[in-house]
């Protein structure tokens, strides 16, 4: 009865609130666990803790777990792979941009380097967290283009995770108001406290991050220091690299496997995070390509060398080009919740603006109708798989 441990084990760290960060990790890996009622209950809690604004982004939090995750992809029961798959779209952001890397050419010698990194940093909202104490960093950097950029960065996140304030407890509310006091000193008490109340304090971490931007410097280096606790303590996330976890290149893979429910999940997966990347990413091939300063081009190639080599999705349309055929295919199977797994991926391709010229808005109007060809069997399943394939669909987190 190892699986009712393991089930309850999910269900108590669901209850536990702030908390229970340092677990989200394990919790994330239980997705995909051999057991569907363990599986149902670490999707429950992610959820419960994702609406309770406890998790400020999955994708900076479980990067641990993406290796696991990874590997469960490659397991003969569809169920796991579709669990998997559900799991790696949802928390291996960090990984498919490589924000280590990322971190490391934050500090770069490189003036230019460092000012397109920052750049693409601020573009990852909330999946940046991991990244805050060394941004804080260089608001000290000795070049004002990068000092500028790191405060636009900054804004960026504390705006992207502003709403998990209002989850605050009193406690955490009070001490975020007294960074807005008139006072230096009393800004600077709060944010020492905030800093000591650890995971409780995941609430606060907008009001931190502006809190790096005070004109005081006291201020702004006690707001440093809270973060590096809050990094300590497992707050803020630990991404995994992307070349120790092959996300990619594995989900890429099960696109060919027989099962289409698996096929599907990896295709849903793969667009998720392909979005995640092409957000991040844009910018900087546009920066590489045409940036007025030659220097800042040649900082960007080096970058993306550099990204790529660690294995970030960098070059988002290669992956699209892979997955269209079999979000295409499926829009036209009967059942509507299956469908709706495709149509809801390439509406996210779509506005991530990867759908170029090869489609448009008519692609969604066109799949609906079913006037796309498919043969949803066509890998070797049964027919019969229909409606246990749908259910994986629909909840796919949980493979059942």
């Amino acid at each position: 009865d190892a699986w009712r441990v393991r089930e309850a084990a999910a269900q108590t760290v669901a209850g536990l609130g702030a908390v229970a960060l340092p677990a989200v990790p394990a919790l994330t890996k239980l997705l995909a666990d051999s057991s569907y009622s363990v599986r149902r209950a670490a999707k429950d809690a992610i959820v419960k803790l994702g609406k309770g604004r406890v998790i400020v982004h999955l994708g900076a939090l479980a990067g641990p777990s993406v290796a696991e995750l990874t590997l469960k992809l490659k397991y003969k029961d569809w169920h796991i792979p579709v669990a998997a798959a559900w799991g790696l779209g949802q928390a291996a952001g960090a990984t498919v941009v490589a924000l280590p890397e990322l971190e490391r050419n934050i500090s770069d010698s490189n003036a230019e380097v460092r000012l397109v990194t920052v750049q693409t940093v601020g573009a990852l909202g909330a999946l940046a967290a991991p990244a805050i104490p060394a941004l804080a960093k260089t608001l000290l950097d000795g070049e004002a283009a990068v000092r500028s950029a790191t405060r636009v960065a900054l804004r960026r996140f504390a705006e992207s995770v502003r709403g998990a304030q209002a989850q605050a407890s009193p406690r955490i509310c009070r001490h975020t108001r007294s960074l807005q006091h008139d006072k230096a000193t009393e800004r600077e008490e709060a944010a020492q406290a905030l800093g000591r109340l650890g995971s409780e304090s995941t609430h606060a971490v907008a009001a931190l991050a502006l809190a790096l931007l005070d004109e005081e410097p006291m201020v702004s280096q006690t707001a440093a220091s809270a973060f590096d606790q809050l990094q300590r303590e497992g707050v803020l996330g630990q991404p995994s690299d992307a070349s120790s976890a092959p996300v990619v290149a594995t989900l890429l893979e099960r696109l060919q496997d027989q099962n289409w429910a698996v096929r599907l999940a990896a295709a849903e997966a793969l667009a998720n995070l392909t979005v995640v990347a092409a957000r991040c990413f844009s910018k900087l091939h546009y920066r590489t390509d045409y940036d007025d300063s030659e220097h800042v081009r040649k900082a960007g190639n080096l970058l993306l060398r550099r990204l790529r080599k660690a294995g970030a999705l960098v070059d988002a349309e290669q992956v699209v080009d892979q997955i269209l055929p079999e979000l295409l295919e499926v829009l036209a199977v009967g059942d509507p919740e299956v469908r709706n797994v495709a149509y809801e991926a390439l509406r996210g391709l779509w506005f991530a603006d990867l759908l170029g010229d090869l489609t448009g808005a008519n692609i969604f109007d066109a799949g609906m109708h079913g006037t796309w060809g498919c043969n949803i069997d066509g890998g070797g399943d049964s027919n019969s798989e229909l409606d246990e394939a749908s259910d994986a669909c629909r909840s796919v987190s949980t493979g059942h």
